[in-house]
């Protein structure tokens, strides 16, 4: 008797246990994504083949984990004021979602080849420029060295001698996941110490966070 009633209440435990997990698994709306390659000539993306080879699976890993079916991305490359020199595509997942990410992964593998390096990126201004309204699973991924010519909004040697912060856009990225991937890697010619590598990566973090958007990094060597 007593196995009998142990045994019942096990049944119903299990059917509460699969009631409440087929009741949580909502299914989520699709949701938009977007993704900025910096082309400029301290990009590592541009200059360092190692850092591609370490970047690819790092960046399907992350993609994979983020896109879903019926999901949206835009796919830009982030450099001067130029329209004729940046690169701008949208595009929907599709049900085998990796065919998206490894469009994505081929085409950065490959930027390298296609376009003429621009004299400096413009970070902030992408940020400010994108309307992003993101929804709990949007992702927001830079590839880049961290390294912004500031434009009239602020100066870049300034935020590197801990004077001056990159000011924040309130409330710009709300509900972004936003992921940082080569901040702070230097190139032969642009060379960073390890000062100011941990500078970049603290001035963008403090960036993200006070425009209302959370912040990883990946790939940082």
């Amino acid at each position: 008797m007593n196995n009998l009633k142990f045994t019942l209440a096990g049944s119903v435990c299990l059917i509460l246990a699969f009631n409440v997990s087929v009741a949580g698994a909502v299914k989520r709306e699709p949701v938009s994504h977007f993704i900025a390659v910096d082309v400029s000539q301290s990009s590592p993306v541009m200059r360092q083949s190692n850092f591609l080879k370490r970047l690819l699976p790092k960046l399907e890993e992350k993609l994979g984990q983020a896109f879903k079916h019926g999901d949206t991305v835009e796919l830009t490359t982030v450099g001067i004021d130029d329209h004729d020199e940046i690169f701008s595509q949208s595009l929907r997942v599709p049900r085998r979602t990796s065919r998206a990410y490894k469009m994505i992964a081929n085409y950065v593998m490959a930027l390298h080849t296609k376009k003429k390096a621009q004299s400096e990126t413009q970070l902030r201004s992408y940020f400010a420029d994108t309307s992003f309204n993101c929804q709990p699973g949007s992702l927001v991924l830079l590839i880049t060295d961290g390294i912004d010519s500031g434009g009239e909004f602020f100066n870049m040697g300034s935020v590197l001698d801990k004077k001056a912060k990159i000011p924040p856009l309130p409330d710009q990225l709300t509900n972004c996941n936003v992921l940082f991937m080569g901040i702070g890697v230097s190139v032969e010619g642009h060379k960073l110490s390890s000062i100011h590598k941990q500078t970049i990566r603290d001035a963008w973090r403090d960036f993200v966070i006070a425009s209302g958007g959370r912040y990883s990094q990946a790939v940082t060597r």
